[in-house]
């Protein structure tokens, strides 16, 4: 990179910001963007360190890094625009871009929220020796979240090929690095990882260039991550409409003869100036003129933006013999648990892309043995044992799966998941909807009460997840369908949610389907009635046949709906029944305010009102903290005389 050349793609990213700010100002663009003029040295300086196998993840504050990276400015402007042509085609905007041919992994808005993501890409590299390192830029207020720490460790614990930079431009939005920072020097916090630290003027893109390919040297090397601090300031507001009350306008004198842009003209003829203007202004005016007249996207079908599409099952997975199955799979009575760790034994044997991850999941075979003996038969690097750092461990399986790995992650408890609500809801669900990217990423998690371990390992949490667009979850209720759910789950390219209720890891049962491919989104008619249906899932299936055989004796038909999954949700096999038995009760563990029966319940009275002798009743826990004692958390559990008294009452 000679000095000309860093000198027009620097003005060439200045005037885009400039246009962009300008275009808010009259009205031609709509939302928000952050801008990052006064930072445009670090953008040229990385984007000359990087390799063409590398790969980069970005901030909000975006443009400039995917510009210096090779992004056509028009394509960029034209997101902005809200534009077909944009490389969101307009669903994502100024913050949400990610170009995979460039290597370039994403402006995102969520602060900080990268670091993870950037260690799975690095991850996967590592895995496959590919040579590719990573670079994740940061800005310096998201040194202060708690996933940039997680990250660092992760990082430095399994010696990723990522380099963390960080853009430090004196301001969190308003807040100043010296208030929002105990230490200011965010290169000196390597050093609680055993990592070097190191800082650099950000103002000179030579200077950037240097000091990365350095650390850039190491991570390929195998010696793991570092800090890069890029000491730069950000000249204009924190995003449009910014008034900058927060600092003075001689702070910002001062800044502005510290310009990257005019100290990169020093050594340069006025004649090169003047052609590498007239090289940026026409890009630049090219890219408006290209981003105004393209087309708005098309209005298209909601399901087919959401979820990526399902790869149909060869062959050998649609009709798998008595004798390619596990023992457990062959019809014999069998436990949960036995089948969902002989299920990942098979996947794992005959796909090399999958790989498992978690606490505790290793030697100790997981707290609910799931992955026992896995670990002696396919090693630490696919049955793999994280630090305690949820947030951690999903956005890197995530950047695991963008760069093409299978990863299933396993939560202990589902209480925990809510520490990786962030990494699953804003980036997993997102990944296909806004970027058209696949995410092949199965996250298992034990769930519910039952066994007296009080209110912060007992909860069941999928209404958190239910209704979040772009993630998909399964609640089996037997082997058999754990076991084919399982399989589908892991040969599916969008995040899958797998709930494993406790009290039916010890359970035995017949395979009842041989583990045959299922797809999501099909339920099943469990028990056959005509009285009153009962829709369940999960453990709340095994409640639901227990009543009915109660109310049989009775002389009460019950049908038992098992849901199976929840997203994709198959409510057409529940109003078939409601039509057929004029009654329907829907039972869920978990609170009753808010919870997944609701939805269902105004899905069937939309579906089937005319049809029904009694309104939809819901039988749920009360809205109360599971307690621990037994006595107590017994009442916070749906039971097959709850259920049954519930049905009698519907019948009078």
């Amino acid at each position: 990179m000679e000095r000309l050349e860093a000198y027009t793609r620097m003005l060439t990213i200045r005037l885009f910001e400039e246009a962009v700010e300008r275009l808010f100002l009259e009205g031609r663009i709509m939302g928000t963007a952050h801008t990052c003029i006064g930072q445009e040295a670090v953008a040229v300086g990385v984007a000359a360190a990087l390799g063409p196998q590398d790969a980069m993840t970005s901030t909000h504050r975006g443009h400039g890094h995917l510009i210096a990276r090779g992004g056509e400015p028009g394509r960029v402007m034209a997101e902005l625009f809200g534009r077909e042509t944009g490389y969101s085609h307009g669903r994502g905007g100024s913050q949400m871009m990610i170009v995979p041919e460039l290597g370039f992994y994403g402006a995102n808005g969520i602060t900080a929220g990268s670091t993870a993501f950037a260690a799975g890409l690095a991850l996967e590299a590592k895995l496959h020796g590919t040579g590719r390192a990573v670079v994740c830029i940061l800005g310096d207020g998201a040194s202060n979240q708690g996933i940039f720490y997680e990250s660092l460790n992760l990082a430095a614990l399994w010696k990723l090929p990522v380099v963390y930079l960080i853009e430090n431009n004196g301001y969190a939005m308003s807040t100043a690095t010296e208030r929002g920072l105990a230490d200011t020097a965010v290169a000196d916090r390597a050093k609680a990882f055993n990592l070097p630290g190191r800082q650099v003027d950000g103002n000179d893109p030579f200077a950037v260039r240097d000091a990365l390919r350095l650390c850039l040297e190491r991570a390929r090397s195998g010696e793991g991550p570092c800090i890069l601090e890029c000491l730069t300031y950000r000249l204009s507001g924190h995003s449009r409409g910014d008034p900058r009350v927060y600092r003075s306008r001689e702070e910002e004198s001062a800044a502005w003869k510290r310009d990257p842009v005019t100290r990169i003209c020093e050594g340069l003829t006025e004649k090169q100036i003047a052609e590498g203007r007239t090289a940026a202004e026409k890009a630049i005016a090219d890219a408006v003129t290209f981003a105004e007249s393209s087309p708005a996207p098309r209005p298209a079908d909601p399901d087919a933006l959401l979820f990526a599409p399902v790869v149909p099952a060869s062959r050998e997975e649609a009709s798998p013999t008595a004798a390619a199955l596990p023992a457990s799979e062959s019809g014999q009575p069998a436990t949960f648990t036995q089948t969902l760790r002989e299920t990942l034994d098979s996947v794992l044997t005959s796909r090399p892309e999958v790989f498992v991850m978690g606490e505790d999941i290793g030697v100790y075979g997981g707290s609910f043995g799931v992955t026992r003996g896995l670990f002696e038969k396919y090693g630490a690097e696919r049955i793999r044992d994280t630090p305690i750092s949820e947030q951690a461990l999903t956005g890197c399986a995530i950047g695991a799966a963008v760069a093409g790995l299978r990863p299933v992650i396993e939560f202990m408890f589902m209480d925990f998941m809510t520490l990786a609500v962030d990494q699953l809801v804003n980036f997993a669900a997102k990944l296909h909807a806004v970027y058209g990217l696949n995410c092949p990423l199965v996250a298992r998690t034990a769930t519910g009460a039952g066994r007296g371990y009080g209110a912060t390992h007992s909860q069941t949490l999928e209404r958190i997840f239910f209704g979040v667009p772009g993630i998909k979850i399964a609640a089996p209720s037997n082997p058999g369908d754990a076991a084919s759910l399982l399989r589908e789950a892991i040969r599916d390219n969008n995040p899958v949610l797998f709930i494993e209720h406790k009290l039916l890891y010890p359970m035995r049962f017949p395979l009842e389907n041989g583990a045959q491919p299922l797809p999501f989104g099909k339920a099943r008619v469990a028990v056959e009635g005509s009285d009153a249906t009962l829709v369940a899932w999960s453990y709340m299936v095994v409640q639901a046949k227990r009543a009915a055989e109660q109310l049989k004796s009775e002389g009460i038909s019950v049908e038992v709906i098992d849901l199976r999954t929840l997203a994709p949700l198959d409510t057409a096999t529940a109003i078939e029944s409601a039509k057929k038995t004029g009654r329907v009760l829907i039972i869920e563990e978990g609170p009753r305010t808010g919870g997944v029966g609701a939805e269902i319940a105004a899905r069937i009275a939309e579906g089937a009102f005319e049809y029904l002798e009694k309104p939809v009743r819901r039988i749920a826990s009360p809205d109360l903290p599971v307690p621990a004692a037994k006595s107590l958390e017994a009442l916070c559990v749906p039971t097959p005389e709850s259920i049954a008294a519930t049905v009698r009452e519907m019948m009078s």
